[in-house]
């Protein structure tokens, strides 16, 4: 199998668990289907190259499944887990450093962290329209085809997604 087709493979499969998640009304739903995708996208970036990127996915997975789980807990715990998680990005950020496309998806995973640990419903989903929008500019440096029209389509399904949800704005 040609890296090319593993490449293409897990970009499809990524598109499909994020456009499912941001059409969900649940929030905790998204939360799931949002780490399944970014596991996805880690290796997807691995296999480009892109290893800021694929770093800041590895990390959406673990942020994901806490904010999930630590959602309805005390707002300390909220909040350590939050800082926490910023504080690995800007780790993983300093480590891979590689210019601009690092700094834009740095900035794109402080704001889902923030996001997934204090939005629900509109709000959340706006956010990760911003997040989208961030992620672009990775798809364009790398090439990264699949990362870029799944980030587009990701944008539009989360402005969707807010438009659906406005009532809990």
């Amino acid at each position: 199998m040609s890296s090319d087709l593993i490449i293409n493979a897990t970009g499809v499969a990524a598109l499909a668990m994020n456009l499912r998640g941001l059409a969900q009304d649940s929030d905790n739903s998204l939360r799931k289907s949002s780490a399944w995708s970014s596991a996805l996208w880690a290796l997807n970036s691995f296999l480009l190259g892109a290893h800021s990127a694929a770093a800041m996915n590895v990390l959406s997975v673990g942020r994901q499944a806490t904010a999930a789980s630590v959602g309805t807990h005390a707002a300390r715990l909220r909040a350590l887990a939050c800082v926490c998680f910023m504080a690995v990005a800007v780790i993983a950020a300093l480590v891979t450093w590689n210019g601009l496309a690092t700094a834009s998806t740095t900035a794109a995973s402080m704001l889902a962290t923030g996001a997934m640990f204090y939005l629900r419903g509109a709000r959340l989903r706006v956010a990760l329209a911003v997040v989208a929008a961030l992620w672009i500019y990775n798809g364009i440096v790398y090439e990264a085809w699949w990362q870029l029209i799944s980030t587009l389509l990701s944008l539009v399904m989360a402005m969707f997604g807010a438009w659906r949800t406005r009532e809990t704005w």
